[in-house]
């Protein structure tokens, strides 16, 4: 009787290519999605709160963050509470509030800008959409999507 064998080779690449090191910036959550929020009512069902954590090597420099394309003014940002993060069990808050007064769909970015390698400029897309009174649930589920650069930031 022949006996008939496999022999498997496995080969484990150690050191190849470039790691980059330095800071890398990680959000907890992306997209931000609200999805229906009643219009008017001064009050949210719930704030977002954003984790900005650091899986890299070196401490994380927060420099800005802000909301861009927010045309009807009904997103507001808190924090960060630090604008240093040194290592993942210390991440960076922020938090999202998301108040409609019209009755329609809100497409925004959020915009974190750090010393990090991997995102320098960190874009988060948020979303959200305002009902008047009775009709929630009319309308089909909501998906983010990134506003157009060119348009207008919220003026306050």
């Amino acid at each position: 009787m022949k006996y008939l064998g496999w022999i498997f080779t496995i080969v484990v690449l150690s050191g190849c290519g470039s790691e980059t090191t330095g800071p890398k910036i990680s959000p907890s959550l992306s997209p931000i999605n609200f999805g229906e929020e009643r219009i008017n009512s001064g009050v949210t069902d719930w704030d977002v709160h954003l984790w900005l954590f650091n899986k890299g090597d070196e401490i994380l420099k927060i420099e800005s963050v802000s909301i861009i394309g927010d045309k009807n003014c009904s997103l507001t940002i808190e924090g960060p509470d630090r604008d240093k993060v040194t290592d993942t069990a210390d991440p960076a808050l922020v938090s999202i509030r998301y108040l409609p007064t019209l009755e329609t769909e809100d497409q925004a970015a959020l915009v974190i800008r750090s010393n990090a390698v991997n995102y320098p400029k960190l874009i988060i897309p948020i979303c959200g959409r305002g009902v008047a009174e009775g009709n929630q649930g009319k309308q089909p589920p909501l998906v983010c999507k990134l506003p157009p650069e060119s348009q207008a930031d919220c003026e306050e």
